[in-house]
């Protein structure tokens, strides 16, 4: 920790550049844009579905005529479930590179594997993610299905999108948490439910993740923000 005043903004600068918090928040700011891709992709997924099932859109999506537009909406969802899933990968990956090249051979690592495995690998929901993943890569279009119900004289209608169940079942390439996953089910899933689900497991890894970088390194960064509040004072002087 910096105790020292500087008074030669370039010497704080380059005290800035060598010092280890400034090294630390690089490496987090690298993991922040890959969980702003992932949270990106979520928001407009969960946008897209909320605005096919809300119930205003209903008797419009699916008169007869309409057909060609019900047809894209389910086009465009299939469109941003791949890019869910493609970013949900690239975060773990990334964090994954993140922790190796902070931590390697470093009591942390082992840390965090244990928090990985115990978040994701005990998850049948999560092997499910991955499961669909790797159909996307492998075998085809995920099976998006627009499903309207209750319909009747004293039902109003609600339009859905869903995973067909049937489908899915129809694939041997599951592993075995995403079998339990489907063996559970008995009605197709609901698409946002498990798009909510699987974004709140992520987001809480990269929270504890992010949250016990920063204590690791609590030291570094606060003398960080004491270089940088030096700076700041000698430009606000000169301004």
């Amino acid at each position: 920790m910096t105790k020292k005043k500087f008074t030669d903004p370039v010497e704080i600068i380059k005290r800035i550049k060598e010092s280890e918090g400034e090294r630390v928040s690089s490496k987090i700011e690298e993991l922040h844009a890959a969980f702003f891709i992932f949270a990106g992709n979520r928001k407009q997924l969960l946008t897209a579905i909320h605005a096919f099932e809300h119930p205003t859109n209903v008797s419009q999506l699916w008169k007869v005529e309409n057909r060609p537009t019900l047809r894209n909406f389910q086009r465009e969802i299939a469109r941003l479930l791949h890019n869910y899933l493609a970013s949900a990968a690239t975060l773990i990956d990334h964090s994954r590179i993140f922790v190796r090249d902070l931590y390697q051979n470093k009591p942390f690592h082992e840390e965090y594997k244990s928090k990985r495995d115990d978040t994701f690998k005990s998850s049948e929901l999560a092997g499910f993610i991955k499961g669909l993943r790797n159909w996307m890569l492998h075998k085809g279009l995920v099976p998006v299905v627009a499903r309207l119900s209750g319909t009747g004289p004293t039902k109003p209608p609600i339009s859905s999108m869903v995973l067909s169940l049937d489908k899915l079942r129809t694939w041997d390439k599951w592993d075995a948490r995403a079998k339990a996953y489907l063996t559970a089910l008995n009605s197709d899933p609901e698409l946002h439910k498990v798009v909510l689900s699987y974004g709140g497991l992520v987001e809480f890894f990269y929270l504890w993740l992010e949250n016990r970088v920063r204590d690791l390194h609590s030291p570094a960064f606060k003398e960080l923000d004491e270089l940088q509040d030096q700076l700041r004072t000698i430009q606000n002087k000169k301004s």
